[in-house]
C-alpha cells in the first residue's frame, strides 16, 4: 500500500540522503534538497516536495514523527510563474523512483495529477524523467531501452505529450543527451589509462608550463563567467540570465566546497616566458659546443635535434610574448568548470575556455584536476553533462563532443520532456510548449 504525501524541506532532505547513501536512485541537481532551498529563498511558493511512502506497520513507525513506512518516490516540484496569475508545475530530471515498479509508477502519477488539479492556478505539468531511451558505446547506439519504451507508453497513455524540441531549439527544454564515464572504484592512474589519445598521456602530468589549478567557491564566479562567455560565443551555447547566474552563486554557497565548486586553471605567461628564455639560452650554449670541431656523425645528429628544439622554442617565445603583451603580467585564468556533486556523480554543468591559451592546456590541467578529485572522493559517474545529440560535423557542439570523447565514455540518452494538460487554459496560455 502506498501513501501520497507532501514533505517538509527537512523530511525531503532526509529521504534523499537515505536514498543516496544506499545508492538506490540517481538524483541530478534539480532534484537535490539544496536546489529547493535556493529556489525557495526567491519565492517560498515556488517549491514543493512531494513523495510516495510505502505504508508500514505500526511497529515500524518512526518514534520521532509517527510516520510509517519508507519513502519510495520523490519529486521536487517547481511552480513556475506563468502569465502573472498562473503556474506551470515542473519536475526537472524527475520524479525519482523505481520506474520498473509499475504499481508505484501508476500510483504516483494518478495521485500527482489529482493533487495538482486541485490547484486551479496550476495549468500544466512538465517532466523529463532520468530514464534511458537507448544505450551507447561512445557515440554509437547499441540498443534501445525497454524500460524507456515502457515509461513512454505509460506516460502517453496518461495524456502526456512528448515534445520534439531539444534544448538548442528552446532553451528551457532540459538537456537529454549527456556524455558520462563510469569510474567506479578506480584510482586516478587507472582512469588515466582508459582515456584516448594524447589525453591519456598528457593528463598524468601536473604543473608543467607553470600551470596551477585551484578549486574555489562563489567568490570566483565573475572569473568563471568570463571564461564561459568566451566559450559560449564560439559554440552557440545559451547566454546565462542574471537569475541563473545568481542561482549558481547561491548553490555554491549553500552546498559548500565538498559538493559544489568552481575549478580554474591559471597560467602565468611572464614566468613561463622567463623559463623559455632560459631554456633557449641553454640550447644555444649546447649548440655552440657541438659546432666546435671535429665534426662527427653523432654530433651532426645531436645538432639536428637541438636546432629543431630551438626552432620550437623560438615559436613558443613569440607566442607567449604576444600573450604577455595582450593580457599583461600575473596569473590569468584560462579554463574553468562549474561542478556539483550529486550523490556519487560529479556533474560539470558549465565549462569555459580562453582559446588564446592553448599552449598552456597541452596537459589538460583542469581535466586532470577534476578526475583526480573524482577518484579521491569515490565518484562513480564522471558527468560532463550536455551534448546536442547530433553526432556529425553539422552539430553546433561538434568540437565540444570531440573533446569529451577523449574521456572514452558513453552517451546517455533520456526519453525526453513530457507535458500534461491540467486545465483547459493551458493551451491558450502557451503552457504546453
Amino acid at each position: 500500500m502506498f501513501e501520497f504525501v507532501s514533505l517538509s524541506e527537512e523530511a525531503y532532505a532526509n529521504a534523499v540522503t537515505s536514498q543516496v547513501s544506499r545508492g538506490s536512485y540517481r538524483f541530478l541537481l534539480p532534484q537535490l534538497p539544496e536546489y529547493g532551498q535556493v529556489m525557495s529563498r526567491h519565492d517560498e511558493k515556488q517549491i514543493e516536495y512531494l513523495a510516495v511512502r510505502e505504508r508500514g506497520s505500526a511497529e515500524s513507525a518512526n518514534p520521532a514523527t509517527g510516520a510509517q513506512g519508507e519513502i519510495v518516490a520523490t519529486a521536487l516540484v517547481y511552480y513556475q510563474p506563468w502569465r502573472k496569475l498562473f503556474r506551470r508545475a515542473i519536475i526537472t530530471y524527475g520524479p525519482v523512483l523505481d520506474w520498473d515498479n509499475e504499481p508505484l509508477v501508476r500510483f504516483l502519477f494518478t495521485e500527482l495529477e489529482k493533487y495538482l488539479s486541485v490547484r486551479k492556478n496550476v495549468v500544466s505539468l512538465r517532466i523529463n524523467p532520468p530514464v534511458a531511451k537507448a544505450y551507447y558505446q561512445d557515440i554509437e547506439k547499441t540498443a534501445e531501452s525497454e524500460q524507456g519504451q515502457a515509461v513512454h507508453n505509460f506516460l502517453t497513455s496518461q495524456g502526456f505529450v512528448r515534445t520534439t524540441k531539444e534544448f538548442y531549439d528552446q532553451p528551457d527544454i532540459p538537456i537529454r543527451y549527456l556524455y558520462t564515464k563510469d569510474i567506479a572504484g578506480k584510482s586516478f592512474p587507472e582512469v588515466a589509462d582508459t582515456l584516448r589519445g594524447t589525453m591519456r598521456r598528457q593528463v598524468k602530468h601536473r604543473g608543467r608550463y607553470g600551470v596551477e589549478v585551484e578549486f574555489s567557491g562563489a567568490e570566483n564566479w565573475d572569473v568563471f563567467h568570463k571564461l564561459y562567455e568566451a566559450s559560449r560565443e564560439r559554440t552557440d551555447m545559451e547566454e546565462l540570465s542574471g537569475s541563473s547566474a545568481q542561482m549558481y552563486r547561491d548553490l555554491l554557497a549553500t552546498m559548500g566546497p565538498q559538493k559544489a565548486f568552481i575549478g580554474l586553471a591559471y597560467a602565468n605567461p611572464e614566468e613561463y616566458l622567463a623559463q623559455l628564455q632560459a631554456d633557449s639560452q641553454d640550447l644555444e650554449t649546447r649548440i655552440a659546443k657541438l659546432e666546435e670541431p671535429p665534426a662527427t656523425g653523432k654530433k651532426t645528429r645531436a645538432l639536428k635535434e637541438l636546432r629543431n628544439q630551438q626552432q620550437a622554442s623560438t615559436r613558443r617565445i613569440a607566442q607567449i610574448s604576444q600573450l604577455l603583451n595582450t593580457y599583461g603580467p600575473g596569473r590569468i585564468a584560462f579554463a574553468g568548470a562549474l561542478a556539483f556533486r550529486c550523490g556519487d556523480e560529479l556533474v560539470q554543468l558549465l565549462r569555459g575556455f580562453n582559446k588564446d591559451f592553448g599552449l598552456f592546456n597541452r596537459d589538460y590541467p583542469l581535466e586532470s584536476a577534476l578526475l583526480r578529485w573524482a577518484c579521491e572522493n569515490q565518484i562513480r559517474i564522471y558527468n560532463t553533462f550536455g551534448v546536442s545529440g547530433i553526432f556529425d560535423d553539422s552539430a553546433p557542439d561538434a568540437a565540444v563532443l570531440e573533446y569529451k570523447r577523449n574521456l572514452h565514455g558513453n552517451i546517455e540518452e533520456f526519453i525526453g520532456t513530457y507535458t500534461l494538460e491540467l486545465s483547459t487554459l493551458a493551451s491558450p496560455l502557451g503552457a504546453l510548449e
